[in-house]
């Protein structure tokens, strides 16, 4: 058996199916928290006038999150998106759906000395668990190493009991090493746990990424139910936390 989080453990899972084994792909509670993130980063980027060239997805799976920023963030002149990801099957299938973007196989250990130079925005979605948690803070110093003074961090996690993390947990983990300009939990648990019935059934429905940006009806019908379940569960439905932070 394959050690959690490691390289053959990714291989693995990613054996099993033709497309990605989390439904990143297809399931609403997925791109609606994609859409949320990038919205957020949005409003960052232009509160603080950050020019934003060069981009590095770390853990970027098959490459959906990484295109999504490629198509809603402002254009540079001389802008460089890359996506790494330590499953060579991952980035195969990123590089074929997304040809016209940077796909590396590699870990984040191996990032600072593969980059030029370091990025004005880095993303590190739902990675940080698959660490020991001993290893998390070195991760974020890790990270810190491959943004620019100035640039922004993006980092999301599941929430819940280990290896996963608390909206709280999350947010002292990345402050060690980072100032948080944004950060929000997310209740999306009932609607998580549809989608997991679905995964286990292989029922993989088609929504469309574009479907659920902000004013589209995808991401109202989601807002409100992820309002919804916060009203009727409180805390319980919390399922997922993002943080926006910036170098100390």
């Amino acid at each position: 058996m394959s050690r959690y989080g490691s390289r053959e453990w990714f291989e693995a899972a990613y054996r099993q199916t033709a497309r990605d084994p989390w439904g990143l792909t297809w399931r609403p509670t997925q791109l609606y928290r994609y859409n949320v993130m990038a919205s957020e980063l949005d409003r960052c980027i232009s509160a603080r006038h950050l020019a934003v060239d060069s981009v590095v997805d770390v853990g970027c799976a098959t490459g959906d999150f990484l295109n999504l920023l490629a198509e809603s963030l402002p254009h540079g002149r001389q802008r460089r998106l890359i996506g790494a990801d330590l499953s060579g099957t991952a980035i195969d299938r990123a590089r074929s759906r997304y040809p016209h973007l940077e796909f590396w196989i590699s870990g984040l250990d191996a990032l600072p000395q593969q980059l030029a130079a370091p990025a004005d925005l880095v993303c590190c979605l739902e990675v940080l668990y698959y660490l020991a948690a001993e290893d998390r803070p070195r991760a974020l110093v890790t990270l810190r190493s491959i943004l620019r003074p100035g640039g922004l961090l993006l980092v999301s996690s599941m929430t819940g009991a280990a290896p996963y993390m608390d909206y709280q947990q999350l947010c002292a983990l990345v402050g060690q090493e980072f100032h948080i300009v944004a950060a929000a939990g997310l209740n999306l648990w009932p609607l998580v746990s549809l989608e997991k019935l679905a995964l286990r059934t292989r029922l993989s429905p088609k929504f469309e990424l574009s479907r659920f940006r902000p004013g589209r009806t995808g991401f109202e019908v989601m807002r409100r139910l992820a309002r919804c379940c916060g009203a009727l569960l409180g805390k319980r439905a919390q399922s997922h936390a993002y943080v926006i932070a910036t170098p100390r």
